[in-house]
């Protein structure tokens, strides 16, 4: 039993100091395994994409009712959140007014589609029937302030409106039955409140945030449905994400003023990047843990090493 025990104290011994001699090579050789094996992780994309749509009857129902009724407007919604406190305000509809007439432009030059869509205008034509009036792509409250603000009362323009001069438009806006809905796309925290501006009293509205919606051309983005938008969509998704991308640049512009969002306009595309980030933080999480795994074996057999010699 001592004669097994001295020669299995031996070995460990022997292979302890293997360990510790050469364990800068051993921590080498762990790193280029782990960075082996960390490669299909990143260079190897899989077959198919994990969706919330699994399929099954109810899901088939779905892709039905996209068949039998044909979607023609692609619809997406941003949200306009001031600076300060109040979107309200000239200079927060001077710069958005300004960024979405660069939107329409670059439009109709047909630079705002995806590259590997035809070059041609996207946004849609369409009427709101709550103003009466036709728009191309989308209509704010910037633009309804600027046309009341061209008109007989006022003959100015938003960028040269005094801020009093833009409260008494939001406010004729607001108070119109035909216009009164744009309250609607304004903060649930909007407020108003009784005051004279330029001799008139007035409903005096401040709202920290707005909300609009910008409308494409469906059958030109693919003509896929836009019945439940989810994870996993196929190729037809993507070109419509990567246009709502190119939308909510163009409405951020500079972001003097505000700052823009789009709501849940890119769904799989921020999957895809928030998952090629995380693959490079669990690839270094591993090569951190084999590194101190390392450490301390080498502490740990070099303890045993000394103690097999004291012994």
């Amino acid at each position: 039993m001592e004669r097994n025990s001295e020669k299995q104290a031996s070995l460990m011994a022997k292979a302890g100091n293997l360990f510790v001699r050469y364990s800068g090579m051993w921590i080498v050789v762990g790193l280029a395994i782990t960075l082996l094996l960390a490669v299909p992780l990143i260079a190897m994309s899989p077959d198919e994409d994990a969706s919330s749509d699994p399929g099954g009857d109810v899901f088939d129902l779905q892709d039905d009712l996209g068949d039998w009724f044909k979607t023609i407007v692609h619809d997406q919604n941003y949200v306009i959140e001031a600076r300060g406190e109040d979107v309200l305000t000239q200079a927060v509809l001077w710069e958005l007014y300004q960024n979405t007439q660069e939107l329409l432009a670059i439009d109709k030059k047909g630079a705002l589609g995806p590259p590997d869509l035809p070059d041609q205008p996207y946004l849609y034509q369409a009427f709101d029937t709550d103003t009466d009036r036709s728009f191309v792509g989308l209509n704010t409250i910037a633009d309804e302030v600027q046309r009341v603000l061209s008109g007989e009362i006022f003959d100015t323009t938003l960028e040269s409106a005094s801020y009093d001069q833009i409260k008494l438009a939001v406010h004729l806006l607001l108070a119109d039955t035909e216009t009164a809905s744009l309250r609607d796309a304004l903060s649930v925290e909007a407020r108003s409140e009784k005051r004279v501006v330029t001799g008139m009293e007035i409903d005096y509205w401040t709202s920290s945030a707005l909300m609009f919606g910008v409308f494409a051309d469906n059958e030109k983005l693919g003509g896929a449905s836009a019945y439940g938008r989810s994870l996993g969509g196929d190729d037809s998704e993507l070109v419509k994400e990567e246009f709502n991308r190119n939308v909510q640049e163009v409405i951020r512009g500079e972001q003097r003023t505000y700052k823009a969002w789009g709501i849940a306009i890119d769904l799989n595309m921020e999957a895809e990047d928030e998952g090629k980030t995380a693959a490079v933080f669990i690839m270094l999480t591993v090569v951190a843990a084999v590194i101190v795994v390392g450490d301390q074996s080498s502490l740990i057999l070099g303890d045993g090493i000394d103690r097999s010699r004291s012994g």
